[in-house]
């Protein structure tokens, strides 16, 4: 049996959050102290999605971080487990901040649900965390290519001025 990776549930969260409900999304995302797993805008709210996929990553990893001392910054927050981890999810959950979500993955069935709705932790909407997401793609965008390129760097224009 093939071990399991947070990767392969962080790609099947970026396809549900990109293509079946149309919403900007990027993974490892710098915000709020930290790195994000998934930064999603869904041009009403900002949300963010953590993926544990041990025991000991959900309890030593996620419990010991700031912003669920001192308050996430995302109008929604979820912690995506493998079904394995659902109980200690909810335990978690419950004693860390009860208005989390819990997206469950089941990799059985490479399929996604929605086992506890989170709720709104704040109503403000920061358009800036937008930009946010949208600089981690070009980000991204711009490995990939140069990746393709094979490292190809663009010079500064030779009388110094910005394009």
């Amino acid at each position: 049996m093939q071990t399991l990776t947070a990767l392969e549930i962080k790609t099947a969260l970026m396809y549900y959050f990109r293509f079946q409900r149309q919403w900007l999304c990027a993974p490892e995302v710098d915000f709020d102290g930290g790195r994000a797993d998934i930064l999603i805008d869904t041009g009403e709210d900002i949300r963010e999605v953590e993926i544990k996929i041990s025991k000991s990553d959900l309890y030593n990893g996620e419990s010991k971080k700031d912003k669920h001392r001192q308050g996430v910054k995302c109008n929604k927050f979820y912690i995506c487990v493998p079904d394995c981890l659902m109980d200690d999810a909810e335990k978690w959950v419950l004693q860390t901040e009860p208005n989390y979500g819990i997206i469950l993955y089941q990799p059985h069935y490479n399929s996604l649900v929605i086992r506890r709705s989170a709720k709104s932790l704040n109503r403000q909407y920061y358009p800036e965390i937008r930009k946010k997401i949208e600089m981690r793609l070009s980000t991204m965008v711009y490995d990939f290519m140069n990746k393709q390129c094979k490292n190809i760097k663009c010079m500064p224009l030779n009388n110094g001025q910005s394009i």
